[in-house]
């Protein structure tokens, strides 16, 4: 049994108190019941021997997952999955925990996960035998439709599914596929993604009620659950009763954001956190709000007219995405 004492991270609690305070407390919902509320989130120092961890501390607003392990794992999962991993990356953590309060108590079951050097997160055993380690060899990672395009080679796509539109949209869709293209040649995976748009079917796109498509291009095929990979992202949004926008010639080459190695302050992973508990607009919205777009800033509706780029998306995940018939969308693929 652990007990979490507020003497732990106690500047990035302040401050997260402070977050929750200047707006309404919510609780998130990650669908299936598994609904969250916050009560903390900060890290420790690094030690010797002892590597800097990051945390973060709910409470189920259902008490029947507690007494339910297998739930409790999930939820455990769901909350890293969704919010903490994504600080841990931005910090530069190879430690976080997600630590869920037991009902009528102020003590906490506690999950830790690790990041491997795969750029994959692993949920790691506990003391107690039914806190089992996520074993990677049960990962079955997504079916992949290997496609040839012209002048660029193969593409292996991996999802083509609809997901919850964001503020200002009505139906949305994301494209995700690899290629053998650097990361670091902005450039060639923005043609590529480029290539695939102009083959696929954009008039039946805009008669399905599609206004929003983002393409997500990786180099690295998907290794698990938490695999932490960066990818090339393109949003391409479409005015209400318009025609799709016509992509610029080329994309912002902001290569620093690949290469530096500067990482984010604990107190600003804290905010995050908490906005993404506090945030009153569709959690859909928050996977954009790292694009590179002028006149953009967080909690405001997308500007539906402007092409955004990114290098990540927060990975919050809502309902069971909702799969598209890739070959029906993209007849000209050859």
């Amino acid at each position: 049994m652990r007990k979490f004492v507020s003497a732990i991270a106690f500047a990035s609690t302040v401050a997260l108190a402070a977050a929750v305070q200047a707006a309404p407390a919510k609780t998130l919902d990650l669908a299936d019941g598994y609904k969250f509320e916050l009560l903390g989130a900060g890290d420790t120092q690094a030690r010797v021997g002892n590597p800097k961890v990051i945390f973060l501390n709910v409470a189920v607003t259902d008490e029947k997952i507690a007494a339910d392990h297998k739930r409790l794992i999930e939820a455990s999962d769901r909350m890293f999955e969704s919010v903490l991993m994504g600080a841990a990356e931005k910090g530069y953590y190879k430690r976080a925990t997600v630590n869920v309060r037991r009902p009528g108590t102020a003590t906490f079951e506690d999950f830790l996960y690790v990041r491997g050097e795969n750029e994959v997160w692993l949920r790691q055993a506990g003391k107690e035998s039914w806190k089992v380690a996520q074993d990677p060899k049960t990962w079955v990672g997504p079916p992949s439709e290997k496609i040839n395009v012209d002048k660029f080679g193969t593409f292996a796509v991996e999802a083509a599914i609809e997901i919850d539109p964001p503020a200002g949209f009505k139906r949305a869709a994301e494209i995700d596929f690899v290629t053998k293209t650097s990361l670091i040649d902005t450039q060639r995976k923005y043609q590529e993604i480029k290539a695939l748009w102009a083959r696929m079917d954009r008039k039946q796109m805009r008669t399905d009620g599609f206004d929003l498509i983002m393409f997500g291009n990786f180099t690295t095929p998907q290794l698990g659950r938490f695999h932490a990979r960066r990818g090339f992202y393109v949003r391409i949004p479409r005015q209400a009763d318009g025609e799709w926008p016509a992509l610029p010639d080329s994309a912002p080459d902001n290569r620093e954001l690949l290469i530096s190695k500067a990482e984010k302050p604990t107190d600003e992973l804290v905010q995050q956190i908490a906005y993404s508990f506090t945030f009153s607009g569709p959690l859909e919205t928050l996977r954009l709000t790292d694009f590179m777009m002028p006149a953009f800033k967080r909690g405001t509706p997308v500007e539906p007219s402007k092409v955004g780029f990114g290098y990540s998306a927060p990975s919050i995940t809502l309902e069971p995405a909702k799969l598209l018939n890739f070959n029906a969308l993209a007849p000209k693929v050859d």
